[in-house]
C-alpha cells in the first residue's frame, strides 16, 4: 500500500482543492479519476519446456491518477500520471524494496497523458493535440494505451488526433511522433544523429448507414509507420502501409454479431535486401469472428479466426518482397499465456506476444479460438466462468520444419464487486510443438513439456475515466 500513497500524495494537493484553479490561471479543475490494479502470476517451463525448475511468482501493481481541467471557454486538457511497470521491472514488484518516500517515488511516476482539447478549432469536431492514448484496445494493427500483459505496461503516443463527421462518415485522423532523434532545432539536429525518428499516422473512414435498410458498420483506413534508419546513412529508411478494411453485422436483435477484417501491407524496406537491395512489404492478414451473446440467460460462445501470411522461405524471388504480415503497434491477443507472457515472448519470440507479426521469422501466423462464458447462479449473478482453446500454428516453414506453435487452454473466474470494483482468477496451459521449440529450425528433439499459469487480478477505479 505504500506504493499507492506516495502517488496519491504528490498530486492530491495540486488537484483535489478547486481553488488551485485560480492559482494557475484555470477555469476549474474536476476531482481526480484513475484506477489501482493489481496482477500476480505463478508460471513454469516458460524458457525451457522442460522439467527443470524456471518456475516464476510476481505480483506487479499499476496506478493510475488523472485531472481534466477546463483552460478556457473551448480549451480542456487533462493530465494523467501512472506509476507502472517497465520491462527493467525496477521499484514496481511487491518485495521489491517498497519505497516508501515521495523522493523514491519520483523515478517511477511518469507522464502519460498531457494534451489540449481545443472545441470547434478549423470546424472539427474534435482536435486534441498533446500526449494522449490512441486506438483501440484489442486492435490488430495499432493501439498506445494501458496494456493487459505480465507487467501491466503503459504507452502513449505524442500525436494530434481529430475527429470529423461528414456525410454519412465519421473520419478520425492521427499523426504522432513515436520517437525523436534528431536534437533540438537548430542546435544538436546534425547529420552526425546515429538514428532518425520514428513516425506513424493514420486516418479512418467508418459508417454503418452507406447500405440502405440495413445497419452494417463499415470501415477502411489507411496507416503508415515511418523509420528514418537506423544509422545516419539515407539508405536504411523503412516505411511500412497498412491498407485495412472492416465490416460487421448484427442478427437476432443484437445476440449474434458476426465480423471480419482484411488488412494489406506496402511500403518498403530500403537496404534490407542482397547487396543493399530494397525490399517490398507484401503481407496480408484476414480476422473473422462471431460471437452469441445471451444476456437474459447468462451465456454466451465466440468463434474467432486470423490468419497471417507469411514468407516462403522456398520462393525464387523472396529476397526482394517480404510477403509476411507487418504492423505497427498491434494490440491483438490471443491467450494469458502466448500473448500476455512476457517472459515466455523473451525466450521463444516466434507466435508469442500481442499480434500477428512473427517478426525476423516472418512464418506468418494461423490462429483458431473458440470459446464461451457462463454467468453462474449464485452470489446475486457476480461471478462469470470463462473458457477459451486456441489452436495456433504459422503458415510457411522449410520443407520438412514442422509448422506448430502449440495449443492453448484458459479458465478464469471473473467477479464483478460493481461496477468499479473487479477482480479474476485463473489457470492456463500452454502446450507447445515441436516447431515452436526448436525455432523452425532443424528438430533438435527438445523436450516439450506444458508451460502452466496461474494467475489473479484485481482493479479499483473511481472517477468515470
Amino acid at each position: 500500500m505504500k506504493k499507492y500513497l506516495a502517488l496519491l500524495t504528490v498530486l492530491a494537493f495540486t488537484t483535489l482543492q478547486s481553488g488551485w484553479a485560480g492559482a494557475l490561471g484555470l477555469k476549474s479543475i474536476s476531482s481526480p479519476d484513475g484506477s489501482i490494479e493489481i496482477s500476480g502470476q505463478q508460471a513454469s517451463n516458460e524458457t525451457d519446456f522442460a522439467p527443470a525448475d524456471d518456475h516464476r511468482g510476481s505480483v506487479v501493481t499499476r496506478v493510475r491518477l488523472g485531472v481534466n481541467m477546463d483552460v478556457t471557454d473551448d480549451v480542456r486538457g487533462r493530465i494523467e500520471a501512472v506509476r507502472a511497470c517497465d520491462p527493467a521491472g525496477a521499484n514496481v514488484l511487491y518485495g521489491n524494496g517498497k519505497p516508501e518516500t515521495v523522493a523514491n517515488e519520483e523515478a517511477n511516476i511518469g507522464i502519460q497523458n498531457a494534451y489540449l482539447d481545443i472545441d470547434g478549432l478549423l470546424g472539427l469536431d474534435s482536435f486534441r493535440v498533446g500526449r494522449q492514448y490512441v486506438g483501440r484496445p484489442g486492435d490488430l494493427i495499432v493501439y498506445f494505451g494501458p496494456l493487459n500483459d505480465d507487467i501491466l505496461n503503459v504507452t502513449a503516443l505524442d500525436s494530434l488526433s481529430i475527429t470529423k463527421k461528414w456525410w454519412k462518415l465519421d473520419i478520425t485522423g492521427v499523426t504522432g511522433k513515436i520517437v525523436d532523434n534528431t536534437g533540438v532545432p537548430g542546435v544538436t539536429d546534425t547529420n552526425a544523429d546515429v538514428a532518425g525518428d520514428q513516425n506513424v499516422s493514420w486516418i479512418t473512414l467508418n459508417s454503418d448507414t452507406l447500405i440502405p435498410d440495413m445497419k452494417v458498420p463499415l470501415e477502411f483506413g489507411v496507416y503508415q509507420y515511418t523509420n528514418t534508419g537506423a544509422t545516419a546513412a539515407t539508405n536504411d529508411n523503412m516505411t511500412l502501409a497498412v491498407y485495412d478494411l472492416r465490416a460487421g453485422y448484427t442478427l437476432m436483435d443484437g445476440a449474434v454479431n458476426l465480423g471480419a477484417e482484411y488488412a494489406m501491407n506496402g511500403g518498403q524496406r530500403n537496404g534490407a535486401g542482397p547487396g543493399g537491395s530494397n525490399v517490398d512489404n507484401k503481407g496480408t492478414a484476414l480476422l473473422f469472428n462471431a460471437m452469441y451473446d445471451d444476456k437474459e440467460v447468462g451465456w454466451g460462445a465466440h468463434l474467432k479466426y486470423a490468419d497471417a501470411s507469411g514468407d516462403d522461405p522456398t520462393e525464387t524471388n523472396s529476397t526482394s518482397k517480404d510477403s509476411s504480415f507487418r504492423d505497427i503497434a498491434s494490440d491483438f491477443r490471443f491467450g494469458e499465456i502466448l500473448s500476455n507472457s512476457n517472459r515466455l515472448a523473451t525466450a521463444c519470440p516466434l507466435g508469442s506476444g500481442p499480434g500477428l507479426d512473427t517478426g525476423n521469422f516472418g512464418c506468418g501466423l494461423n490462429v483458431i479460438n473458440i470459446g464461451g462464458y457462463y454467468k453462474l447462479p449464485v452470489g446475486n449473478n457476480k461471478l462469470t466462468a470463462l473458457a477459451d482453446y486456441y489452436m495456433v500454428s504459422v503458415n510457411e516453414v522449410a520443407n520438412s520444419i514442422d509448422d506448430g506453435v502449440g495449443t492453448e487452454i484458459d479458465l478464469t473466474l471473473q467477479y464483478a464487486h460493481s461496477k468499479d470494483v473487479t477482480g479474476a482468477i485463473g489457470y492456463a496451459t500452454f502446450s507447445p510443438d515441436k516447431g515452436f521449440i526448436n525455432q523452425y529450425a532443424a528438430n533438435a528433439n527438445l523436450s516439450d513439456d506444458p508451460v502452466t499459469k496461474l494467475f489473479a487480478k484485481l482493479m479499483v477505479k473511481w472517477g468515470g475515466q
